[in-house]
């Protein structure tokens, strides 16, 4: 009988908990199952909108991760973010970076004995991660309109997020997030892949949680040694009847999600990260994921003014709120 990798309740309760966003790991789920994984529950809808867009050879490159079971995959296709997360490119770029390591690492997962057939890709690794990125940024063409109309139920996830770690409740939090964990004995319990139970620590700033918009039986876990850092979901509810329809493409919020749009559009003059935290009825560090975002997308830009942050929009923003709200 397979046992159990867990962390204590008590060392959890003494970090806190911290989110990333970042569609690869939902892109990702969602390829696979496209690619005939049947792994994560993705919706059938979904999975229709993503086949449109895959070439045969986009099939024979995702063919390693088209297993049903649940198994290791090469850290070096999987750049976990740090808080409060990063851009799918941003992550191809992390990891067409990584490609010398991808031998070393499909190696530890061969060795695992929980591992897809990578024997193609171990042939010649940097052909074959610039084929998957291709892959992903294809599949990405049919899956964007459902992580955009997610964009309300990501910001709502991150707030429940940052209330809960506030208050101290990681174990109501942990309770119920994937299907193959419990809370039980004093500890966090994920089904494992060996014989024996495997205990974990958390690493001192805290244990990050990568909500994705994903199918219900999705899930990704990353340890290094003997710590567990990143702990990836699917969010709830999950719609698995008609495709998620984005708003109309010719909308601010179809570009940026709702949050977004909303934070660009009220900052016709400077304000601080409090100031805008109040606007959206959030969380300080909900908004300053947002913040972020925009940040990198060119769009706003933070300055220092005394002792608080102010943010402020570009030109490149004023153009983009221009351009999107003329009529």
């Amino acid at each position: 009988m397979p046992g159990v990798e867990y962390i204590e309740l008590r060392h959890l309760e003494r970090r806190p908990l911290r989110v990333a966003v970042a569609p690869l790991f939902s892109l990702l789920m969602a390829a696979r199952d496209a690619a005939g994984a049947r792994r994560s529950g993705t919706p059938e809808s979904w999975c229709r909108a993503i086949r449109v867009h895959l070439t045969g050879r986009d099939y024979e490159t995702l063919a390693p991760l088209a297993t049903a079971a649940r198994v290791h995959v090469p850290d070096a296709i999987l750049p976990f973010p740090a808080p409060p997360g990063e851009s799918l490119s941003e992550s191809f770029e992390r990891i067409i970076a990584a490609e010398d390591s991808l031998v070393r690492d499909i190696h530890a997962c061969v060795s695992s004995g929980r591992a897809g057939d990578w024997k193609a890709p171990s042939r010649d690794p940097r052909r074959w991660v610039r084929a998957f990125v291709v892959a992903l940024a294809r599949a990405w063409s049919g899956f964007e309109p459902v992580w955009l109309a997610a964009q309300d139920s990501l910001a709502r996830e991150t707030d429940r997020i940052a209330i809960a770690a506030a208050s101290g409740a990681q174990r109501h939090v942990l309770e119920n997030l994937l299907p193959h964990g419990r809370v039980a004995r004093g500890r966090w319990e994920l089904d494992g892949f060996s014989e024996h139970d495997t205990g974990y620590a958390v690493p001192h700033d805290g244990l990050v949680l990568m909500p994705q918009v994903a199918g219900p039986r999705a899930s990704t876990v990353y340890h290094v040694a003997t710590t567990m850092s990143h702990v990836g979901y699917p969010i709830r509810p999950v719609v698995s009847g008609a495709p998620m329809r984005a708003r109309s493409p010719a909308s601010l919020e179809a570009l940026v999600g709702v949050p977004r749009a909303h934070l660009l559009r009220e900052l016709e003059r400077p304000a601080s990260n409090t100031g805008l935290a109040e606007l959206l009825r959030t969380a300080p560090s909900t908004a300053t994921h947002h913040v972020t975002a925009l940040e990198a997308a060119g769009l706003v830009t933070r300055d220092r003014s005394g002792r608080h942050v102010m943010v402020r929009r570009t030109a490149r923003g004023d153009a983009l709120v221009a351009l999107y709200d003329a009529s």
